[in-house]
C-alpha cells in the first residue's frame, strides 16, 4: 500500500514505481527494476513523504563501489528533530567496501564489511525493540534498544536527509544502483529475511511500501 507524496524529478516517476515491482533476483542482472544514480546529480534522488511504524524492516538491492566519500544510499528523517536525530540513515564508508547502518542520531550503529564491493547484495534492516542488520540474508551485527523513528517524516533514496524532506549536501549523494525497495510494516525474523533473500514467494500482507 503506497502511503504519502512523491516528490520526483522528471521521468525519476517512472523509474520509483518499478521498484514496487516483485521481482526475482535473476532480475537483477538484467537491470530490470533497477534505478542507477549518479552522485554528481543533485537532482538524481527521490523522497517520498511517509512515517515509518514503530517497527518496520526496510529492504533493498544493492551495488556500489568503494568511493572516496560516505555515500548515502537511504534515508529517513522526520520534521520533529533537525539533523535526523530521531531519523535512520543507511550509507557507504568513505574509502571502504563497508556500509553502516545508523539510527537515532548515529546513536545506535551497525557496520557491514564488505558491501561496496560492486556487486550486487541484498540488505535488511529489522527495527523493533532491537535493530538487526543482515546481508545476503545473514544477520552481520544487533543495536540493542532502539526507540520509535519520529513521525511524520520523509525517506529518501540516493541522498541524506537533515529534517524531514529536506536534503542534505549533495557531495554525499548516492553512487550506485537500488531495486526491489520495501518496507514491511513489521521487525521481520531471521527465517522471514533470509526466504527473502533466497526466493521472491511468500506472503506481501505486512509490506507498506
Amino acid at each position: 500500500e503506497y502511503m504519502g507524496t512523491l516528490h520526483l524529478p522528471g521521468d525519476m516517476h517512472l523509474w520509483f514505481c518499478l521498484l514496487a515491482l516483485v521481482l526475482c533476483a535473476a532480475s537483477l542482472a538484467a537491470g530490470q527494476g533497477t534505478v542507477s544514480f549518479a552522485a554528481d546529480s543533485s537532482t538524481d534522488v527521490m523522497s517520498v513523504t511517509i512515517s515509518f511504524p514503530s517497527t518496520f524492516t526496510l529492504e533493498f538491492w544493492v551495488k556500489c563501489a568503494s568511493s572516496a566519500a560516505a555515500r548515502t544510499i537511504v534515508s529517513y528523517a522526520s520534521a520533529t528533530y533537525p539533523g535526523a536525530a530521531d531519523g535512520l540513515r543507511v550509507y557507504s564508508v568513505a574509502a571502504s567496501t563497508s556500509v553502516v547502518v545508523a539510527a537515532m542520531g548515529a546513536t545506535k550503529t551497525v557496520t557491514v564489511p564488505s558491501v561496496c564491493d560492486g556487486t550486487w547484495h541484498h540488505l535488511s534492516v529489522s527495527y523493533g525493540t532491537d535493530m538487526n542488520v543482515y546481508a545476503d540474508g545473514v544477520l552481520r551485527g544487533t543495536a540493542v534498544t532502539v526507540s520509535a523513528l519520529g513521525a511524520p517524516g520523509c525517506y529518501a533514496l540516493g541522498q541524506g536527509l537533515s529534517s524531514g524532506c529536506t536534503g542534505a549536501t549533495s557531495a554525499s549523494n548516492f553512487l550506485g544502483s537500488l531495486s526491489e525497495v520495501r518496507i514491511w510494516t513489521a521487525a521481520r525474523t531471521d527465517t522471514e529475511v533470509a526466504a527473502r533473500y533466497r526466493t521472491c514467494t511468500g506472503s506481501h500482507e505486512a509490506l507498506l511500501h
